[in-house]
């Protein structure tokens, strides 16, 4: 059973306490259909085409913008004809109804809408000059990497190189080792190609990319 309490008093007593005609709509009625008015306008704003809810991703800052009006209370905000007053009213209404949620004390607010889950953001990458086993994923602050996570994230090893014969570089310098030494000659390794790097995964005809 949850823990978080109702929007309102179930016991009939306590609901007694939460007049919400006589100690809300008959106190501010005029404010609180401005309050309307701006939902009604942000709505239509961030929005359009949809049944009115609040979009709780889109502009969470709500102390700082309760001081910014509030520096402006008594003038209309020229963007579009709303008081600066109204705005104040609305983000503390917001504030408050989210810290009450958060407490547990409110359940989410029935036109609220959460902002949907985006994904983490994975760098394909490799440690220590070695790539990552198939399957490891590293999560990282990448904002211009965003893929969803998954299995086989990180690339595969390259295959080592192969020879025109199909066989892979090692196998074929074993093969010309083999074949020094069958007609006496030093089986010294041919020196580097000047591409050589002698990293762990060099591909040249020394290394044989391994």
């Amino acid at each position: 059973m949850s823990d978080i309490k109702p929007s309102l008093p179930t016991d009939s007593a306590e609901r007694k306490a939460v007049p919400l005609a006589r100690g809300l709509l008959d106190y501010f009625p005029a404010a609180l259909a401005e309050v309307a008015r701006l939902s009604k306008a942000g709505n239509d704003k961030h929005n359009p085409g949809q049944e009115m809810h609040h979009a709780r991703g889109k502009s969470t800052d709500h102390a700082d913008c309760i001081l910014r009006h509030l520096a402006d209370r008594g003038t209309v905000d020229p963007d579009d004809g709303i008081r600066h007053s109204v705005k104040v009213a609305w983000r503390a209404l917001a504030l408050l109804q989210e810290e009450l949620e958060a407490a547990g004390e409110a359940p989410l607010a029935r036109a609220a809408r959460l902002p949907e889950a985006k994904p983490i953001a994975v760098r394909r990458a490799f440690v220590a000059s070695e790539y990552i086993p198939a399957g490891v994923v590293v999560a990282v602050a990448d904002p211009l990497v965003e893929t969803p996570v998954g299995p086989a994230m990180a690339p595969e090893p390259p295959a080592p190189p192969r020879s025109r014969a199909g066989r892979t570089t090692d196998q074929a310098y074993e093969a010309l080792k083999a074949a020094r030494q069958a007609v006496g000659l030093t089986p010294t390794p041919p020196p580097p190609s000047p591409f050589c790097h002698g990293g762990p995964f060099c591909a040249c005809f020394r290394h044989g990319g391994q």
